[in-house]
């Protein structure tokens, strides 16, 4: 965001997206290592509650792909997706669901 004079965080100006360019991907991969106990096999549809994730780059966004992150398991997940997007510069707003399921913020008491 960049800054007015006065240091008041000014908002980003919207920019026109072409329809595969608007949304933002995230791709997770899990571990099938060692699961049929022969070095090269899987067991299909079997997998680890561990693996990568990766952020494609995005030109519109000004994302550029990035080194894999690590979770180590499902509740990692979020963490971790939270995490990478973050670290590319993306601010995540809350959704219907998310915003019916957060506290609401306390006000300043006079």
């Amino acid at each position: 965001m960049k800054k007015t004079n006065n240091n008041i965080a000014a908002a980003p100006k919207p920019i026109l997206a072409s329809r595969g360019e608007r949304m933002l991907k995230v791709s997770v991969r899990f571990w099938t290592n060692k699961l049929a106990g022969k070095d090269g096999y899987v067991i299909p549809k079997h997998a680890w509650d561990a693996g990568i994730v990766t952020i494609p780059g995005n030109s519109v966004h000004g994302i550029k792909q990035d080194k894999w992150k690590v979770f180590q398991s499902l509740p990692d997940l979020a963490a971790v997706v939270a995490k990478a997007l973050a670290q590319q510069g993306v601010t995540l707003h809350p959704g219907r669901q998310s915003q019916k399921t957060m506290l609401p913020t306390h006000k300043k008491q006079q």
